[in-house]
C-alpha cells in the first residue's frame, strides 16, 4: 500500500469517527489530524512494524476522540420536541444512576434492645393440697391466756429441703426465735432456739432467711444468725446492724441477697423516710444513699442475675402513721427504681411514668427473661386510701431487661385479672388470685394461665400496698407466697381458739403435664 493511499484511508477513518452526529468542535479537531495525515509515514518507517502501528495508531485516535468529546453529551441527546422522548441506556462509561440516599446513622437510645418473646413456663396445672400445719396449736394452761403458736415468716428452699424462720409465741408474744426445716414442705421441725429476751418483741426474732454463696443468713430487726447447714446457727454480733436504726421507731421492710452479699431496706415510721445499707458478710454494714433528683424513698429490693434492683418513688415521703394520726398520707413522688452491680454503687434508672401524689413503684420481682415490677402513677388524690374496690385498676405494670430502664406496660388487672399475691423464684414470676386462678410469667410482659385444683383457704388479700406501713411484711395481716420446686407455699392466718390470729400454711403441688 502506498503512503499516498494510507493517508487517505487514515483520514477517511477520522471523518468516520466524527460522524455527523458528532458536535462540530470534535469534527472540527478529527478534520484537521485528518488533513496532516502525511505524518503517517514518520511512522511508517519499517515495513515489519507497519501493520502493529496501525492498529495503535487506529486505537489511539478513538480513545482520542472519546477524551476530546464534552462531558455533557454523555447520554441521549435532549429532545427539541415537546414530547418527551423515551430514555436511552449508554454503554459509555459506569452507569449515572444515583445510589439510594443513606439513611442518618442513629445514635444509640437509652432502652435496651427488646428481649426475645419468652418461652413459656413448664407449669401448666396446679393442684391444692389439704392445709399444711407445721405444729400442732397449744392451748395455754390458763383459760384467760392465749396458747403456743407458731409463726414461719420466710422460707428459702435449700439442699434440696426448705429451711425457715419466724418466731415460737406463746401468750401472744414472741418467746423464741424459730429456725425450722422440712423435707417436702408438708413436715416441719423445730431445729434452733434463741431467746428472744426479756422485752419479747418481734424485732428479737428473724423475719427472713436468704443464701450469699455457700452461707445462710437469717435476719430480724435486731438481731442476725448464720448456717452453713439450715440446721444449725450462730448468732453474730448484731452492733453494725442495730446501728443503722436510731430509734425503735424504725422497722425493717425487706431484704435481698445475691452472691456478693445483701441489701436490706427499712422504713423510718411516722415520716416513713427510707434506710438502705449494705453488707457482704453480715458483720458490717455500710448506709448506701441512693441517687435521686428530689429524695429517694425505697419500697422494695429484690436480687437478679444482673445485681440488685431498688424500686421506689423519688419525691416525698409518706406522712402520717401516728398514735394521734393513725392515717398514711401518700407523699408526691414519681415512680423509681435503682439499680447496682454489686450493692455498693447505685444508678438511678430510667423509669416512665408521672409523679404523683402516691405515686411509686412499691414490688420488684425478677423473672429469668426479665423484671417486673408494680406501682402507680395516677393520682390517688389527698388522703388515705383504704382497700377500696377501685385501687386494683390503678395498679399500674412496669416491665425492664437490665434494671435500668423501665417501660410501662399497662394496669395489672389487664395483665392478670384479679391478682391478690405476687411472687418469683427468679425464673418463674406467679401471680395468685385466691389461689383458684394463676398466671405464670419470665419478663412480667407475656402471662400464661395455669388450670388449678383443689380448695385454697386463703381469702382474697390485695398485695398493692397503699402506703409503706402496709408494705412491711413484720404485719401479722399479710399474705406470704414462696415459690418451690414442687409449686407453692402461702402462709396466711386463721383465728385460733383464744380468737388471736396465728399462722398457716398451705401447700399447691404443680402437676406434670
Amino acid at each position: 500500500m502506498s503512503d499516498e493511499r494510507f493517508d487517505r484511508d487514515l483520514a477517511q477513518v477520522l471523518r468516520d469517527v466524527a460522524g455527523e452526529e458528532a458536535p462540530m468542535s470534535l469534527r472540527y479537531r478529527l478534520a484537521n489530524v485528518a488533513e496532516q495525515a502525511p505524518i503517517s509515514r514518520r511512522l511508517w518507517f519499517a515495513p515489519p512494524m507497519r501493520l502493529s502501528m496501525a492498529a495503535v495508531a487506529a486505537v489511539a485516535v478513538i480513545v482520542l476522540a472519546i477524551l476530546l468529546m464534552p462531558r455533557d453529551t454523555i447520554g441521549p441527546t435532549p429532545s427539541l420536541s415537546p414530547e418527551p422522548t423515551p430514555s436511552v441506556t449508554t454503554s459509555v462509561g459506569p452507569t449515572l444512576t444515583p445510589a439510594p440516599s443513606q439513611q442518618p446513622t442513629l445514635a444509640p437510645t437509652v432502652a435496651p434492645t427488646p428481649a426475645a418473646t419468652p418461652v413459656p413456663p413448664s407449669w401448666t396445672a396446679l393442684e391444692w393440697s389439704d392445709p399444711v400445719v407445721p405444729f400442732p396449736y397449744q392451748p395455754s394452761v390458763y383459760s384467760d391466756m392465749p396458747g403456743t403458736a407458731i409463726t414461719i415468716d420466710d422460707i428459702l428452699e435449700w439442699q434440696g429441703a426448705y429451711v425457715g424462720v419466724g418466731s415460737i409465741d406463746r401468750d401472744g408474744a414472741c418467746s423464741e426465735a424459730g429456725f425450722f426445716r422440712s423435707a417436702d414442705g408438708l413436715q416441719w421441725e423445730v431445729t434452733f432456739r434463741a431467746a428472744s429476751g426479756e422485752d419479747r418483741t418481734p424485732t428479737m426474732c428473724p423475719r427472713f432467711v436468704v443464701s450469699v454463696g455457700d452461707v445462710l443468713f437469717a435476719l430480724g430487726q435486731e438481731r442476725i444468725w448464720q448456717s452453713n447447714d439450715g440446721i444449725s446457727w450462730r448468732e453474730l454480733d448484731p452492733a453494725s446492724l442495730r446501728g443503722l436504726w436510731t430509734s425503735r421507731g424504725e422497722e425493717l421492710v425487706d431484704l435481698a441477697a445475691g452472691p456478693g452479699g445483701m441489701v436490706v431496706i427499712g422504713k423510718v415510721m411516722n415520716t416513713f423516710d427510707s434506710i438502705v445499707a449494705f453488707s457482704a458478710d453480715g458483720r458490717t454494714w455500710t448506709r448506701i444513699e441512693l441517687p435521686a433528683s428530689q429524695s429517694a424513698i425505697a419500697w422494695d429490693a429484690t436480687a437478679f442475675d444482673g445485681g440488685f434492683v431498688i424500686a421506689g418513688r423519688d419525691g416525698q415521703a409518706d406522712g402520717g402513721g401516728s398514735p394521734t394520726e393513725p392515717y398514711v398520707h401518700p407523699g408526691v413522688g414519681a415512680p423509681a427504681a435503682w439499680f447496682s452491680p454489686d450493692g455498693r454503687t447505685w444508678t438511678q434508672a430510667s423509669v416512665e411514668g408521672t409523679a404523683v401524689k402516691g405515686g411509686a413503684l412499691t414490688r420488684v420481682v425478677a423473672g429469668a427473661s426479665g423484671l417486673f415490677a408494680i406501682g402507680n402513677d395516677i393520682d390517688l388524690q389527698a388522703g388515705y386510701v383504704g382497700w377500696s374496690e377501685g385501687v386494683a385498676s390503678i395498679v399500674g405494670a412496669w416491665a425492664s431487661i437490665d434494671g435500668l430502664t423501665w417501660e410501662k406496660v399497662g394496669l395489672l388487672d389487664s395483665l392478670v385479672p384479679g391478682a391478690a399475691s405476687l411472687e418469683s423464684d427468679g425464673t418463674n414470676i406467679v401471680a395468685l388470685r385466691d389461689g383458684a386462678a394463676m398466671w405464670i410469667s419470665t419478663d412480667g410482659r407475656l402471662w400464661w394461665q395455669a388450670s388449678v385444683g383443689g380448695d385454697l383457704l386463703v381469702p382474697s388479700y390485695l398485695f398493692y400496698p397503699m402506703s409503706v406501713h402496709e408494705a412491711s411484711p413484720l404485719s401479722m395481716y399479710d399474705t406470704k407466697l414462696w415459690i418451690t420446686v414442687d409449686g407453692l407455699l402461702v402462709s396466711y392466718q386463721v383465728d385460733s381458739p383464744e380468737g388471736f390470729a396465728v399462722k398457716q400454711l398451705q401447700l399447691g403441688r404443680v402437676i406434670d403435664p
